[in-house]
């Protein structure tokens, strides 16, 4: 997540995730039913409890998502609509996923270069 306004901002929390999938004849997309919760702690930084992330502009800040491919219960997405803790603007991030069990775990904002 990029901060393209003129001003710094401070982002502390979850981001909204949402999965969707494409409705067939090109006619929009509907969400996917699924249950998105937090990364475990034991899952070290991306586990992490949420803290402040300042953004000035044209900084970045990640959060990260996990779900199993195998199961039962699978479901297909074509990608996620995210909005920030701080925002009410989705973004769509468009790309194909599996997950089973309809449950996928999210982390908090994190800052730019945290690596899982």
């Amino acid at each position: 997540m990029t901060n393209t306004s003129q001003v710094g901002c401070m982002m502390r929390g979850y981001p909204s995730v949402v999965p969707y999938r494409r409705q067939s004849g090109g006619g929009g997309s509907s969400s996917v039913q699924a249950l998105v919760g937090p990364i475990p702690a034991q899952a070290g930084a991306i586990g992490a409890a949420a803290q402040p992330v300042a953004l000035k502009p044209g900084q970045t800040a990640v959060f990260f998502l996990m779900w199993s491919p195998q199961g039962v219960g699978c479901q297909v997405a074509d990608g996620v609509s995210v909005n920030t803790p701080v925002s009410s603007t989705f973004a769509i991030v468009s790309f194909p996923f599996s997950f089973c069990g309809s449950a996928i775990q999210q982390s908090v904002v994190l800052p730019a270069g945290t690596i899982p």
